[in-house]
């Protein structure tokens, strides 16, 4: 549950477009998705936090986290100290407020103790594409910016980014281990697809150089991946969700 929670606050962002989007700008201020997932974020880790400390006597941080988590701390102090000479106060205020997200977002897998990598991984690659794939549909000619949502017709940029990241997750080992090869190479095709049809093209030229490097320093891993598959029949299984998808949505537009 910890990992679905974090996953959709990581996502919230997106979440409130489209909250604006089909309820409108009241609905999305009411229903603050990031402050209402930071919270229940907040309340699991300290109970956790409050159960360890009451029971054990001790706090847990992952090995090895400490350093950095205090170092972003102190940097947080340093942004609130600022605010004493700030010569814009009001958006000064307002940024250091927004800034506590990012500390939940990075300190909550360190200092939660029960927290599991392969399952938030599961989780992410598939709420993110949720996301990708209802982008798609709702905003049928996002690529070429003629939605009257500006604010939603330029998400095409952080559908890029996300489907290009899934990829990275789905292939790189050792990562999304609980999901099927087969569910693996149908996730990664509709991502892949994203990739083209938003036209996305920064995170398709990095996501390949990232591949490109990984392959040619880990040879061995692709044929770890593939096992018992041919290259052949995995690219035609990661490839037909691509050419379906592109089809069907040159049909639609």
């Amino acid at each position: 549950m910890a990992e679905l929670l974090f996953t959709l606050y990581l996502l919230s962002g997106i979440a409130k477009v489209f909250i604006k989007f089909f309820l409108g700008d009241t609905y999305a201020a009411i229903f603050n998705t990031t402050l209402i997932f930071a919270a229940l974020l907040v309340l699991v880790c300290g109970f956790q936090g409050f159960k360890n400390s009451y029971f054990k006597s001790k706090l847990y941080f992952a090995r090895g986290s400490l350093p950095s988590m205090t170092l972003l701390l102190f940097f947080y102090l340093w942004m609130m100290v600022s605010l004493i000479y700030t010569v814009s106060p009001q958006y000064s205020y307002f940024k250091t407020f927004v800034f506590l997200t990012n500390l939940v977002a990075f300190w909550f897998p360190l200092a939660y103790k029960d927290f599991a990598f392969q399952r938030f991984t599961r989780y992410f690659v598939l709420v993110a594409t949720v996301f990708i794939v209802l982008y798609l549909l709702v905003v049928p000619r996002s690529y070429g910016g003629s939605l009257d949502n500006l604010e939603l017709s330029v998400k095409y940029l952080d559908m890029g980014f996300l489907s290009a990241l899934n990829i990275l997750l789905l292939i790189l080992p050792n990562v999304c281990t609980a999901l099927g090869r087969w569910l693996k190479l149908g996730l990664g095709g509709v991502n892949l697809a994203s990739l083209v049809i938003c036209g996305a093209r920064g995170p398709l030229v990095f996501m390949i150089l990232v591949l490109v490097l990984y392959v040619f320093f880990h040879p061995r891993q692709l044929s770890r991946f593939l096992g018992r598959w041919s290259l052949k029949k995995a690219l035609v299984v990661a490839v037909s969700p691509v050419i379906l998808m592109v089809v069907l949505y040159q049909m639609l537009v």
